[in-house]
Parts: C-alpha cells; sequence; structure tokens
C-alpha cells in the first residue's frame, strides 16, 4: 500500500497521452494523483501519434524522451512511467517502469501481437469511462460492440492468404467481449430489470482499478480440465512450503 502518490508517463518524440480510463484525479495532461494505490489496481491510458508540426508536439518537447537521432527515429516506442509515494515507513520512494514497444510496418503484424485480455480489458474500462461521462448507457454499449466487430473485421481482411481465419491470439477476445456484454455493468435496462443502480456503478468503479487477471475472472469463469490432474501427478499438489499450487492449464469452451 501507497499514500500521497503521483505518476507521471512520459513518451518517446511525437507520441503523447489522450486519455486517461481511471476515476481517479488527473493533473497536466500527463500527471495522475492518486491518494493511495496498492498492488492490485491498474489503470488504463490511450496513447496516440502526433505530427511534428502540431502545436501539441512542441509542448510535449520538454516532457518527451529524447531519441538519439531525431533525423533518423528508432523504430521503437520508449515508455517510462515514474511513480513517487510515500511508503509504509513514512519514506518518500520513486519507482520507474521503463518498456520499449517495437514498431511494425505491417497491419497482420500488430493483430498477431495483441494480447487478447489486455484489449478486452481495456475496452470495457473505456466503455465503463464513457458511460460515466456521457451518461448514454445504450451508446455507450454499441459502440463498444461495433468497436470489437471492426477491429475483428481488419483482422481478417488483414490476413494475405484466401483462408481467411480468427488469429489464434484473438480467440479468447472473442469469449471476454460476449462475456462483457452479457455481465451486468453493461446492462443498458437497469431500470425495467429493477437492477439496484447503486450496486451497479460500485462494480463499474471497482473494475476500472481492477488488473487485468482480476477482471477478466470477473466476466469470464475460469474453467480447468479435471482429467489433466489424473495424467500429471504435480498438478493440484502444494510445493514444499504449501506455497505454491500447480493448476490445469484454463480451457476456453464455446458454447
Amino acid at each position: 500500500m501507497a499514500w500521497e502518490t503521483v505518476m507521471r508517463t512520459r513518451f518517446s518524440k511525437g507520441y503523447r497521452i489522450s486519455n486517461f480510463i481511471t476515476p481517479t484525479l488527473i493533473s497536466n495532461g500527463d500527471l495522475m494523483i492518486l491518494s493511495t494505490i496498492d498492488s492490485d489496481q491498474a489503470f488504463a491510458l490511450q496513447i496516440e501519434c502526433i505530427s511534428s508540426n502540431t502545436e501539441a508536439n512542441k509542448n510535449q518537447d520538454s516532457n518527451s524522451i529524447k531519441s538519439y537521432n531525431d533525423d533518423n527515429p528508432e523504430p521503437f516506442l520508449h515508455i517510462q512511467s515514474a511513480v513517487l509515494y510515500t511508503h509504509g515507513d513514512g519514506t518518500r520512494r520513486i519507482r520507474v517502469h521503463n518498456a520499449c514497444l517495437p514498431i511494425v510496418n505491417r497491419l497482420i503484424d500488430v493483430f498477431e501481437g495483441i494480447d487478447a485480455e489486455c484489449l478486452s480489458t481495456f475496452f470495457l474500462k473505456s466503455t465503463i469511462d464513457k458511460i460515466f461521462k456521457t451518461k448514454k448507457m445504450s451508446n455507450s454499449i454499441l459502440q463498444f460492440s461495433s468497436m470489437a466487430k471492426n477491429m475483428m473485421s481488419a483482422a481478417l481482411s488483414a490476413q494475405q492468404s484466401l483462408k481467411k481465419e480468427v488469429p489464434e491470439n484473438l480467440i479468447p477476445l472473442i469469449l471476454y467481449i460476449l462475456g462483457s456484454l452479457k455481465n451486468r455493468v453493461l446492462c443498458k435496462d437497469e431500470i425495467e430489470r429493477k437492477l439496484d443502480i447503486d450496486l451497479s456503478n460500485y462494480m463499474r468503479i471497482k473494475l476500472q482499478k481492477l488488473s487485468t487477471f482480476d477482471v477478466q475472472s470477473f466476466i469470464y469463469p475460469r474453467i480447468y480440465p479435471l482429467q489433466s490432474v489424473l495424467e500429471n501427478p504435480n498438478i493440484g499438489v502444494f510445493n514444499e512450503d504449501n506455497s505454491l499450487c500447480e493448476l490445469p492449464q484454463v480451457r476456453f469452451i464455446f458454447i
């Protein structure tokens, strides 16, 4: 647990934050202020590419991660997040996270590199954010559904072969999208079904702070094949200090 936390995120030249998807306080466009934070919380932000001739890029130069050669930029996107917080012992500490993402030229490479769990979590959190900001439940849910359909259609169109198939890494995304649409947090008939709206809003706010694993466990159940316990004697058995237990591999069931 950390207190009095502020986080600033910087990118390579030519990129900036277009939207923070979080119920916390945002200040100065790239600075997020948090009263408390723990290891189970996760926040989403959206990045956009901006032209080098825009005024926004000029303002962002002071907070950008400088490239070694601006005339011939590297084919990577550099991301750095610095968190300043108060530790439990009362000391002020800084934690810095660095990431380097490759930039590809082919659209199919983008789809083949998608993390289905992470993307579906981003879609769900962004939809909840639209619900709170626009107060239009039906429009936000329809936009969520059309966004997922357009992305799957683009993934099929980007394939070079005549045999159009959904990439293997995107198969779980379909289940997570359907699970999100059937979940209570995206129910557009709350009043007609006489649901507790306060409870639904509480669940939405909580989902915006949960990690990717916790969000997916909330919208889609974890299904384990029990027969694998008989096939592998190490599954379902705790280690020597009883701290870890190996579970069967998660299976996706299509109905």
